[in-house]
């Protein structure tokens, strides 16, 4: 028997079903996003009769930036996923996700019109991100070795570690 208060069953059906909804609206959008990258991309190429295979340097631009935005919904829906299957956040999922805007938005700024502080403060956040992304990742691999299974084996115990840091809720 469960010994949860009923308000927090409700609150976490509540959750589970948004994010249920979440997913299904993010597969949508994903779907559609590929599809109108593909057809601008073939479109691109092949409109022009005289410069076949020619692309302008702001259509390899909104490609890359479609792109990148496909691969963060990607992540995102990878994420949502594991939240709920397992009630818990991916650290190192977040921080990627993170990374990859990043990178998009800044194929997106005008160099030229931007701030000196504004390009600092993103060399700054991709540092910060990139240094929390390597700690993850070194902390990750530091709990070795890995059984069969996956999941990596806890030194001090035989409990099993999963693969991922992950935020409890």
């Amino acid at each position: 028997m469960d010994n949860k208060h009923w308000v927090v069953r409700i609150q976490e059906r509540f959750e589970k079903i948004i994010v249920s909804v979440l997913i299904l609206m993010l597969i949508i959008v994903i779907s559609f996003t590929t599809y109108d990258m593909g057809h601008r991309l073939f479109t691109a190429i092949f409109q022009r009769t005289d410069m076949l295979f020619q692309l302008e340097k702001d259509d390899i631009y909104k490609i890359f930036s479609a792109f990148l935005l496909v691969l963060i919904g990607i992540e995102l829906l990878q994420a949502m996923s594991v939240y709920l299957k397992e009630n818990a956040i991916h650290v190192e999922t977040v921080l990627l996700v993170a990374i990859i805007a990043v990178a998009r938005h800044l194929i997106d700024v005008n160099y030229e019109e931007t701030d000196a502080l504004k390009l600092i403060g993103f060399a700054s956040l991709i540092l910060s991100l990139t240094i929390g992304y390597f700690f993850i990742k070194k902390a990750i691999h530091k709990i070795k070795p890995e059984d069969d299974s996956g999941n990596i084996d806890n030194k001090e115990g035989s409990e099993l570690i999963p693969k991922t840091e992950t935020i409890q809720k």
